[in-house]
């Protein structure tokens, strides 16, 4: 699967007033310097003894998770879901047929300007989003009850306006976040997983900050942060209902500021990058999710995997093309026959509801990088959100459309309602140059994500399923 997305927003008014009162405040701390922790609200940061909240509230994510909004944990199936619910690497589809089976998935946001945007949601837009890029690789292999799966998601753009920096003007933002997870199907209903959630976090000028392999684990620069932590989740799909239950929890990330070459530590222990004070730590908060997932219509929402060795010779020969023909090949033209005969029709509703928790002593990206104090993330955060998906033409077009409240981890920040949309459209069938027994059917499509000040987009192809 490979799908393109692109973010955008409208422009706003001028930032000077925005920059003028964080110049002030820079300067004033220049020669009045308070070692300590963090001051009030709105007052010049003269310490390192601080965090930095990295919570982002805006979705990014692939065609189908977009377009319901997000509310996907108690769905957990496809590799685009592995974010949501740390068992979906085992969960078996309608279509899955094999004992061993693969998949991959890729995806990219173009570069683009975020200008005017309040993309943290703390109520100010001091500053530029320009060059934004989001690129994911996604991997799993299920081998019978068993899945593994793997992703890495790498977001990145640059922050222009002022930072304090002397030398740096604008600093390229980037989060690694890479996940290895295992699962296993306990019983036809049940199944649970976990793994671990590493995060590698980086500031650098962004005039030498280029997306290319060898920067991906660059820790030189103005500063880094790497951690890891654990997660695990749950999915019960009881087959004699339309009913899915998922759960998934997400142990915080916090990793230690690794200073770049250009910063100084001063005599109280703190580091600085010219009037810019660093931060002792990076904060990825904890998380916990959860959600309910019901489908009216004749379509099935829990279908029993069968294991094709369990599959009767009688029932195997009779589709077998040839004498010669491999036993799998048969089992796998057996299973698209099964999953073609299942009736199309359906209305899936989905809810979730996450939980994100506080950062102690902790401020904003923007505020760490302006160097006045704008608190983030006192107190825990909810996020709900709600998908339906529906196929308003069976066997060509599916519509998904959604919403959220984006909560604020700020004070003068308000939370945001979003409103999403995506719809799939079947198109022509290929074999892939022989690559496939018989011709695949193909899809494109496309999704939308708004809200106030927030705008995001992507589109999407693949195989129809």
């Amino acid at each position: 699967m490979l799908s393109v997305e692109r973010v955008g927003a409208t422009t706003w008014a001028s930032r000077g007033a925005a920059v003028l009162a964080v110049s002030f405040g820079l300067a004033s701390a220049r020669e009045a310097r308070a070692s300590g922790p963090l001051g009030p609200q709105g007052t010049a940061i003269t310490t390192s003894d601080y965090t930095v909240d990295l919570f982002q509230g805006p979705l990014t994510a692939s065609n189908r998770v977009t377009g319901l909004a997000g509310a996907v944990a108690p769905l957990a199936e496809g590799i685009d879901m592995h974010a949501f619910n740390a068992a979906s690497p085992a969960i078996r589809t309608a279509h899955s047929s094999q004992v061993t089976e693969f998949d991959i998935s890729a995806g990219l946001t173009f570069p683009g300007a975020l200008k005017g945007l309040d993309f943290d949601n703390n109520g100010t837009r001091g500053f530029t989003y320009e060059n934004f890029i989001f690129v994911t690789m996604a991997g799993q292999i299920q081998e019978g009850p068993f899945g593994i799966g793997a992703t890495v998601d790498v977001q990145q753009y640059d922050l222009g306006g002022t930072t304090g920096a002397e030398s740096v003007s604008s600093v390229a933002f980037r989060l690694i976040q890479a996940r290895l997870l295992a699962a296993y199907a306990v019983t036809d209903e049940l199944t649970i997983g976990g793994g671990v959630r590493g995060v590698l976090f980086s500031l650098r000028d962004a005039a030498l900050s280029r997306i290319g392999f060898s920067s991906f684990t660059d820790l030189s620069g103005v500063l880094a942060m790497a951690g890891v932590g654990p997660e695990v989740g749950a999915l019960y799909a009881p087959l004699k209902l339309p009913l899915r239950i998922g759960m998934s929890a997400r142990a915080p990330v916090t990793g230690r500021i690794i200073p770049g070459e250009a910063v100084d530590i001063d005599e109280h222990g703190d580091r600085r990058l010219g009037l810019l004070y660093l931060p002792s730590r990076v904060d990825l908060p904890w998380q916990i999710e959860w959600g309910v997932a019901f489908q009216l219509g004749p379509r099935p929402l829990n279908v029993k995997w069968l294991d094709s060795r369990d599959e009767r010779h009688d029932d195997v020969e009779r589709y077998r093309k040839t004498p010669d023909e491999q036993r799998s090949t048969v089992v796998a033209r057996m299973g698209r026959r099964r999953y073609e005969k299942l009736p199309r029709e359906k209305l899936l509703v989905s809810v979730s509801f996450t939980a994100t928790g506080p950062s102690a002593q902790a401020v904003g990206l923007e505020s760490f990088l302006a160097g006045v104090v704008d608190r983030s993330g006192e107190k825990i955060s909810f996020t709900p959100r709600v998908g339906i998906e529906t196929e308003p033409w069976p066997t060509r077009v599916v519509f998904r459309a959604g919403s959220y409240v984006e909560p604020t981890r700020f004070r003068n920040g308000a939370p945001r309602l979003h409103g999403t949309a995506g719809v799939e459209v079947r198109t022509f069938s290929w074999d892939v140059f022989g690559l496939f027994e018989e011709p695949m059917p193909l899809r494109v499509g496309g999704s939308l994500d708004i809200a106030r000040e927030y705008f995001g987009w992507g589109v999407t192809a693949g195989i129809w399923h």
